[in-house]
């Protein structure tokens, strides 16, 4: 769901990580790649927790920490998924950041569930 993105999207992290390297925050690229001590990564985020029915990933940087969950709530013989969002500004920057990225944010978030639905995901 998360690896699968529009051509859109990428560009638009690509714009993203463009901008961020020169203020030393994590790139895409950066995140895909690092070494994580236990449950391991989902695209560009760390795994904090999994359940049956639900996964924690996000990632902790300088400006701030950010918590995706994605749960799954059955919907009598479908299944619906649930994202939701927490970030915890750190500085400035982090305020900065959220302020710009925040106009993008849902469509993103849409975008991935759209993109999730019309391949089928959840399956059954």
């Amino acid at each position: 769901m998360l690896g699968d993105q529009s051509v859109w999207l990428r560009g638009l992290m690509g714009l993203r990580d463009t901008m961020v390297a020169g203020f030393g925050l994590k790139t895409a690229r950066q995140l895909r790649e690092a070494p994580t001590e236990s449950a391991g990564r989902v695209y560009i985020f760390r795994v904090y927790d999994t359940a049956a029915d639900e996964m924690i990933l996000g990632e902790d940087d300088k400006h701030l920490d950010f918590r995706l969950s994605v749960l799954l709530r059955p919907q009598g013989a479908d299944t619906e998924i649930v994202a939701t969002t927490a970030v915890h500004c750190h500085n400035l920057l982090g305020r900065s950041y959220l302020a710009l990225i925040a106009p993008f944010h849902r469509l993103v978030v849409r975008s991935i569930l759209q993109r999730a639905a019309e391949r089928g995901w959840p399956k059954a």
